[in-house]
């Protein structure tokens, strides 16, 4: 009776247990792929180091590097806070020499 009783309680914990590690093991295989996928899409590179020894190999390859790209980038926003600075500044101004805003 006393075994049947463990078997009851051992065999459910460790069954859960299992089940949960495998998930744990899918969700892990995802990350790497979404993270490999990143960085295929970035033009880097992903490297996947499963223990110290490989994690130091891919340290030592790694070089030190400045990448200096021109890229576009949209200034519209600055010239309308500008602007919107500008015309906070002309009502100051207008207040303390007139003592209205036009």
């Amino acid at each position: 009776m006393t075994l049947s009783l463990l078997i009851a309680i051992a065999l459910p914990t460790f069954l859960g247990t299992r089940a949960k590690a495998q998930d744990k093991q899918s969700q892990s295989s995802l990350r790497n792929s979404l993270t490999n996928a990143k960085a295929a899409f970035t033009d880097a590179q992903y490297f996947n180091a499963t223990n110290e020894a490989e994690l130091r190999q891919v340290y030592d390859s790694l070089t030190t590097e400045l990448v200096l790209r021109k890229e576009k980038a949209e200034v519209s926003a600055l010239f309308a806070a500008g602007a919107a600075l500008l015309t906070i500044v002309a009502a100051a101004l207008s207040l303390r020499w007139f003592g209205r805003v036009p």
